[in-house]
């Protein structure tokens, strides 16, 4: 072999060791940039699934408060109708004892007219007598 051919053989197996070693670092920023986004999509999904349960937690709470709610609302609807029958029941009887007591008014009234009458009738026939 000529030296002109060692030479071009030596510069070509030396630009061949910097292609390979660029190839390899070229690979190293690969693999770390792979790794990188790996890690990021791992922890991005971790977030979202925390997320997601703690969404999943908050409507199942509110959704067992709504639930309560509702059962509360049920009960004072049902104490409210109650108390309405009730208020209804004692107008009744607060309206039947204005009567009875106009009625007993009217009869004392009546009672104290005989008397006054009767009275002034025996006052006359005691004074005759």
């Amino acid at each position: 072999m000529r030296q002109k051919d060692k030479s071009d053989i030596i510069y070509a197996l030396a630009d061949y060791k910097q292609l390979v070693v660029a190839y390899k670092s070229k690979y190293a920023q690969m693999v770390r940039q792979v790794t990188f986004w790996k890690t990021c999509v791992i922890w991005l999904g971790l977030i979202v699934f925390l997320l997601g349960v703690a969404a999943s937690v908050g409507y199942l709470d509110y959704a067992r408060r709504m639930a309560g709610s509702r059962n509360d609302i049920e009960i004072l609807e049902t104490q409210v109708q109650n108390l309405s029958h009730k208020l209804e029941a004692a107008e009744r009887q607060l309206q039947q004892a204005r009567r009875d007591l106009e009625q007993r008014e009217a009869a004392v009234i009546q009672l104290e007219k005989n008397v006054s009458t009767t009275s002034k009738k025996l006052l006359e026939k005691l004074l005759k007598d």
